[in-house]
């Protein structure tokens, strides 16, 4: 791969009014500097106007992420619950609605309506989602509609960014919903060449800041140096 395809890595926490910056080059990692907000910007864009002025500090494209103190951790935590209870919720309820559906759907027709499956050779994110009507089936327009809804990102194309130190992969993930979202997180398996994992490693693709609808970002999953390693298989375990 290119050396222009790759940047550097930030890794920016928020405390007390300072951002501090730890930057990854070459699989290594360490502390760069602190920013403090002199003019009161909020977190984002703060995070912004720091990536942006070590990018011109040092000359090179960087890539950056946010990581969480354990104040903010609990706060998201209590929130990330009540998201989860009231989503659990509706999600029971919604199955129980669609399972009434479908019987009756196919009381009338013994035809099975048709289901959506997406898998990536490289990268993998497989989701299915089957549905019905009772009084007549779903037009095309239809069917792409309930898929944005119930599988709200698509993985495009990365590329392997693996050193001496770390086999790294590099991704990108689109939001394909009318919502935004929020804390993207995603988990990797590295796996040989008889799809036997390795290892595995997770990050956020988002944070806070959120990807708008039809937005695309960058991740990076990394693990040790492990000459097994010879694929990568990965997918969204969580967002908000």
């Amino acid at each position: 791969m290119s050396n222009q395809s790759k940047k550097t890595m930030l890794y920016l926490t928020y405390k007390d009014g300072y951002v501090e910056v730890e930057i990854e080059e070459d699989g290594i990692r360490k502390p760069y500097a602190k920013y403090k907000n002199i003019e009161n910007k909020s977190e984002h864009d703060f995070y912004v106007e720091v990536a942006n002025r070590v990018e011109t500090e040092i000359g090179k494209d960087v890539q950056w992420t946010t990581i969480k103190t354990e104040s903010q951790k609990k706060r998201w935590s209590t929130t990330k619950i009540v998201v989860v209870v009231l989503v659990s919720t509706f999600a029971v309820i919604g199955l129980i609605f669609v399972g009434m559906v479908a019987y009756a759907y196919f009381q009338i027709d013994k035809n099975t309506s048709s289901s959506s499956y997406v898998s990536k050779t490289t990268s993998s994110s497989a989701t299915s989602s089957t549905t019905s009507s009772s009084s007549s089936r779903m037009s095309p327009e239809e069917y792409e509609q309930l898929y944005k809804e119930t599988n709200p990102f698509e993985f495009g194309d990365g590329y392997d960014d693996t050193n001496s130190s770390y086999n790294r992969y590099v991704g990108t993930i689109t939001n394909t919903s009318n919502t935004t979202h929020y804390f993207i997180k995603v988990r990797g398996s590295f796996m040989d060449e008889n799809d036997n994992t390795i290892d595995t490693a997770w990050t956020y693709a988002c944070g806070q800041e959120g990807l708008l609808p039809g937005e695309s970002t960058k991740f990076t999953l990394s693990v040790n140096r492990d000459t097994r390693i010879a694929k990568i298989s990965y997918n969204v375990i969580d967002y908000q």
